[in-house]
């Protein structure tokens, strides 16, 4: 027999490729309003250096991931990171929302040699960050708007009364949303404060106009919307527009300059309607009305001694009450202004006014003692007779005034005759 020889079989290590399954290859998150850091432990399970029995556990394992798609470049402020325990880290940016699509292999350090393998094969995930509207914002430097009460339409344009004005995210991933700023009125102390009511445009201009002789508050809330749905409406801010109330002159007219009355010989009290009208107690509108009017009169020339027992005045609704004098004669020039109790510009500008008291000529007057006179036939001619004292009291007439007057009486006879049948006639 030939002596025996040793055989040596040699089984060559060759590295089987690692492997590793995925519970879950879909991850979905919300966006967030700050970096939002994630961790998910297990994301990776079953992690295996590649033989079933162990013989190359003691391999290093590391998980390599490829960024397939992403549809925002900066949504990851920390890009998703696996490591040898099958744990999934990531950071994703504030106020970012979009999809990214990885594909993740698992590799060892143990080689190709003799045709081995040291890497599994590939497995795709997602990790998608849904959008989340978050509502608008804006700031206001001026909340409160003081003006004061004109006397004609006042538009008010203050631009930017609202700024920083955003549509919610401050890196501009909103800024394709429709932003509208609602004014909900609060309270209004004059419902007609306004003829156009307040506005604010996207660009941040506050508008609105003040009606003519309008004075008072008005409190609206503001707030942003944008058109994106869920939490659409911004923080509301508090706008008041106060109107401060201006005294405006009360105003009058006249409808004549010259108030005539005659002379009359007893005292007589006037109460003259219709010449001065009142016509607003400032504001057309009738939002003075709530004053005290008063006219004023103002002597022109010589005042009114001997003319009047009592006044002149005017009264609040335009009333010229006076008492005249007996048999007085004249005229009185005054200037005639209307004041209401209010401060500031409380006075009308004057108008002149006259009275004037007419002299008018009464008749003469006088008296006879007697109705009936006796005479004697005459016994000769046509002898002229005096009577003394047949008339007394003789007057030119009550309230005389300039000149004296010249009386003469006018006698008309009445002729009686007596026929011879005893009857007469006249």
């Amino acid at each position: 027999a030939s002596p025996g020889v040793n055989l040596t079989v040699v089984v060559q290590f060759v590295n089987h490729a690692p492997s590793f399954t995925l519970p879950h290859a879909l991850l979905t998150y919300s966006e967030r309003t700050s970096a939002a850091a994630v961790t998910v432990a297990g994301f990776a399970s079953s992690i295996s250096g590649g033989s079933p029995n162990g013989n190359e556990n003691g391999q290093a394992l590391s998980f390599l991931l490829t960024l397939v798609y992403v549809s925002d470049a900066n949504l990851f402020s920390v890009p998703p990171a696996i490591n040898a325990s099958g744990t999934l880290a990531f950071t994703v940016g504030a106020y970012r929302f979009g999809t990214a699509v990885y594909s993740m292999v698992l590799h060892d350090d143990g080689g190709t040699a003799r045709n081995g393998s040291d890497t599994s094969a590939a497995v795709n995930f997602n990790v998608t960050v849904n959008f989340v509207n978050n509502p608008p914002t804006f700031t206001v430097a001026q909340p409160t708007i003081s003006l004061l009460e004109t006397t004609s339409s006042n538009s008010q344009n203050i631009a930017s009364w609202a700024s920083s004005i955003s549509p919610g995210s401050p890196n501009g991933n909103e800024n394709n949303q429709a932003l509208t700023f609602r004014l909900s009125l609060i309270s209004i102390s004059d419902s007609q404060l306004f003829s156009a009511a307040p506005t604010v445009s996207t660009a941040g201009l506050l508008s609105f106009t003040v009606g003519a002789y309008r004075f008072g508050t008005a409190v609206y809330s503001v707030a942003l919307v944008d058109d994106a749905g869920g939490s659409d409406t911004s923080t509301s801010v508090t706008l008041q527009i106060s109107v401060a109330f201006v005294n405006h002159p009360p105003v009058f007219t006249l409808s004549q300059s010259v108030v005539s009355v005659w002379t009359t010989p007893d005292a007589t009290n006037y109460n003259i309607t219709g010449t001065v009208v009142v016509v607003s107690g400032g504001s057309p509108n009738g939002n003075e009305n709530f004053q005290a009017l008063s006219f004023i009169l103002t002597w022109t020339g010589a005042g009114p001694s001997g003319l009047f027992d009592d006044g002149p005045r005017v009264n609040a609704d335009g009333t010229i009450v006076f008492r005249t004098t007996a048999c007085a004669v004249g005229t009185f020039d005054f200037l005639l202004a209307l004041a209401d109790d209010g401060s500031g510009s409380n006075t009308s500008s004057t108008q002149a006014l006259q009275i004037a008291v007419v002299w008018v000529n009464y008749p003469p007057t006088f008296t006879l003692p007697s109705t009936s006179l006796t005479v004697s036939e005459p016994q000769s001619g046509n002898a002229p007779m005096s009577f003394p004292s047949f008339a007394t009291g003789v007057s030119s007439g009550v309230c005389p005034y300039g000149a004296a007057q010249t009386v003469s009486f006018t006698v008309t006879a009445v002729l009686a005759r007596v026929g011879t049948t005893g009857s007469y006639t006249s």
